[in-house]
C-alpha cells in the first residue's frame, strides 16, 4: 500500500475521525526500567509468573489469570501489581505523533494512562484530553478544543478510587457499570469512520466491542472502519473487509510514513477560536494565532506574570487575615519584603542578561506559614518591573505538563523565560527538565519553593 485509503485521510483531516485504542501500542511505550509496555498477553504471562499460577504456555489468557489471583491473593494485591507494572510509560515518537492530530474521540480499554501521557508531552498540542472512566466522570466537552479519552474498560491512574475491568467477574457486570460510555461508543460508530490501533484480529477485547456494536446495528451497515494491524491473515482481511472493517497491513510507523505527508489539517473554526482570543494576553496572541489550543493549555495552568493584573485593587484586608496576595497588593507593596528577596532577584536577573546556554535552577525553602508565597510573588513582579523577560508563574491547583513549559519556551525564542513553581515538591517528577526521554526545553529557569 503506497497511501492510506481516501475515505480515511478525508475523515483524519476533518477531525471527525474516531480513534479507537488497545493494548497493542505497548509496543511503542516504554517504561523505567526501559522495557516496553505489555500487551494483554503478556500481561496475563507476567500474572502467572508473579503469582505463581500454572497456565498454557501457548495461550495466556488475561481475564482467567485475574480471576484467579483476585481469588487467591484479593483485589488489592492484583491492583497493586497492574499500577506497578502499568506506571510511568512513556509513549515514542510515532505514538506521540498519532495523538498529535485532530480525533473526534478516543475509546480505549487499556487501564494505563499513555494517551494522556502522549498529550502532556506535546508542546503544541491541536486539542485537550478529557479523561472519562464511568458514567459518573462524564463532563460537558468544549469542541472542537476538547477531545475526550474514553477509558472503556476503567483507569488505574487519575481517579479517586479503582473501576477496571479486568477479571471474569468483571467482565460480567460491566455492561451496567459502563452503560453511558458504551452509548456514546455507538453513536460514534453510527456517525463517524473509526480508526484501530493495537488490536490485532485476535483481540479478544476487540472481538467482544466490535461484534456487540455490529448486532445492534444489523442489518444497517456501519459506516467505514479502518485498522492499523501488521501481518493479519488475508482470509481474515477479505472477511473484514466484507464488513465494512479495512485493514492496513503496517506498523504504526510505517502508517505513520504513510499517511504524515497526506493530512492536512483543516481549520473550519476561526469564529469560536476568535472569541477565545479575547482570554489571551495580547503579548501571547502571535502564539495563540499559530496553535491556540496549546495557548490555552498553557494559560489554565500557568499565569503570564508580565501581563497580570498589577492595576487591580489590594485585597490587604484580606491578605492579612491569612488569604493569598493578589497582584495589585504586590504591585503597591503593601506586604512585608523578606531579606532574601535581594539575593533571590539578583540571582534570577543575572540569570535573565547572562549568555549561558545552561538552564537554572534557584530553590527556595521554608515552612508554612513563612510567606514564602508572597515571596514568589513579589520577586515576580520585581522582574517584570526591571524588563527582565517573560515571567511565568504556576497556577495552584493546576496540571504540570513539560509540554507547557517547552511551548512557553518556545514563544519568545530571543528572551530566556523564567519559570515560578510554589509548592514545587507536588510537581518533583515533572520539574526534572533533564531526565528521560522529555524534550529539554532551552534556557528555561525555574524558581520553585516548598
Amino acid at each position: 500500500m503506497d497511501s492510506i485509503p481516501l475515505g480515511l485521510r478525508h475523515s483524519m483531516e476533518s477531525g471527525n475521525c474516531v480513534l479507537f485504542v488497545g493494548a497493542g501500542i505497548g509496543h511503542y511505550v516504554t517504561g523505567t526500567d526501559g522495557k516496553p509496555g505489555p500487551d494483554a498477553v503478556t500481561l496475563a504471562r507476567e500474572l502467572a509468573e508473579r503469582f505463581k499460577i500454572p497456565a498454557s504456555s501457548d495461550h495466556f489468557d488475561l481475564s482467567k489469570i485475574s480471576e484467579v489471583v483476585q481469588l487467591r491473593h484479593g483485589r488489592a494485591e492484583l491492583e497493586t501489581f497492574l499500577r506497578k507494572r502499568l506506571a510511568d510509560l512513556e509513549p515514542d515518537e510515532h505514538l506521540r505523533w498519532l495523538f498529535s492530530l485532530r480525533w473526534g474521540a478516543i475509546f480505549t480499554t487499556n487501564y494505563d494512562n499513555v494517551i494522556e501521557r502522549a498529550y502532556e508531552l506535546n508542546p503544541n498540542p491541536r486539542q485537550q484530553p478529557k479523561s472519562f472512566s464511568s458514567t459518573s466522570d462524564l463532563l460537558h466537552i468544549n469542541t472542537p478544543l476538547d477531545v475526550p479519552i474514553y477509558h472503556l474498560h476503567g483507569a488505574l491512574f487519575g481517579q479517586s478510587q479503582s473501576n477496571i475491568i479486568i477479571t471474569q467477574s468483571d467482565y460480567a457486570t460491566f455492561k451496567e457499570r459502563r452503560r453511558m460510555l458504551f452509548e456514546l461508543l455507538k453513536r460514534d460508530f453510527a456517525t463517524s469512520n473509526v480508526l484501530y490501533v493495537g488490536y490485532s484480529n485476535n483481540d479478544p477485547n476487540w472481538h467482544m466491542v466490535h461484534t456487540e456494536i455490529e448486532s445492534e446495528f444489523y442489518p444497517s451497515k456501519l459506516p467505514p472502519a479502518y485498522r492499523v494491524a501488521p501481518g493479519t491473515d488475508p482470509l481474515d482481511a477479505e472477511i473484514l473487509k466484507s464488513k465494512g472493517l479495512e485493514t492496513i497491513d503496517a506498523k504504526l510507523n510505517e502508517f505513520r510514513q504513510l499517511a504524515e505527508p497526506a493530512l492536512k489539517d483543516l481549520e473550519d473554526t476561526a469564529t469560536y477560536l476568535h472569541r477565545l482570543a479575547e482570554r489571551v494576553p495580547s503579548r501571547l496572541s502571535e502564539a495563540y494565532q499559530n496553535n491556540p489550543a496549546a495557548t490555552l493549555r498553557f494559560l489554565t495552568s500557568w499565569i503570564f506574570v508580565n501581563q497580570a493584573p498589577l492595576h487591580e485593587a489590594p485585597n490587604t484586608e484580606a491578605f492579612l487575615k491569612g488569604d493569598r496576595a493578589n497582584w495589585g497588593l504586590i504591585a503597591q507593596r503593601q506586604h512585608f519584603q523578606r531579606d532574601i528577596e535581594d539575593e533571590i532577584y539578583d540571582e534570577l536577573l543575572d540569570y535573565a542578561t547572562s549568555t549561558t546556554a545552561t538552564p537554572r535552577s534557584v530553590i527556595l525553602l521554608g515552612s508554612a506559614g513563612y510567606g514564602m508565597t508572597t515571596q514568589l510573588l513579589s520577586t515576580a513582579v520585581r522582574l517584570v518591573e526591571e524588563q527582565a523577560g517573560p515571567i511565568y508563574m504556576h497556577r495552584p491547583g493546576t496540571a504540570f505538563m513539560e509540554g507547557d513549559v517547552e511551548f512557553a519556551a518556545s514563544i519568545f525564542p530571543n528572551e530566556r523565560p523564567i519559570f515560578i513553581v510554589d509548592n514545587a515538591a507536588d510537581f518533583s517528577s515533572q520539574n526534572q527538565f533533564s531526565g528521560g526521554n522529555t524534550p529539554r526545553p532551552k534556557n528555561p529557569c525555574v524558581l520553585p519553593a516548598g
